[in-house]
């Protein structure tokens, strides 16, 4: 493969992986930001914001890791894994840092027998 095929194939890979997660994010991820940010236009520009990090940080780690430079000829089988490892790992650290964030977001929950006690 000449290097320019490489660099598309980990390109196309990594924008591929990053869509899923993001499709399968956006349903839920908007009433969520909604709930924690109290409005719309604040719950929309954090969704945008989350999606493009999603896409950035894998692509940022793919690009650091790409064997599109490399001299040699690259096997099929290690463009594949080792492209995979840094998408996933980018695509972890993104997920890992909004899941961090939004779990500090969230309020945290009174004991329902403390609503009961305190009432009396």
């Amino acid at each position: 493969m000449n290097n320019l095929t490489v660099f598309m194939l980990e390109i196309g890979l990594c924008l591929s992986l990053s869509a899923l997660v993001v499709a399968s994010l956006r349903a839920v991820l908007v009433p969520l930001l909604v709930d924690l940010c109290g409005t719309s236009s604040r719950a929309a520009f954090w969704a945008r914001f989350t999606y493009l990090m999603l896409f950035i940080s894998p692509l940022l780690l793919m690009l650091h890791g790409t064997h599109s430079l490399d001299q040699a000829p690259v096997d099929a089988l290690r463009l594949l894994r080792d492209g995979l490892w840094h998408i996933v790992l980018g695509l972890f650290l993104g997920l890992g840092s909004m899941g961090l964030v939004i779990r500090r977001s969230i309020p945290p929950v009174a004991p329902a027998g403390a609503l009961q006690s305190g009432a009396g």
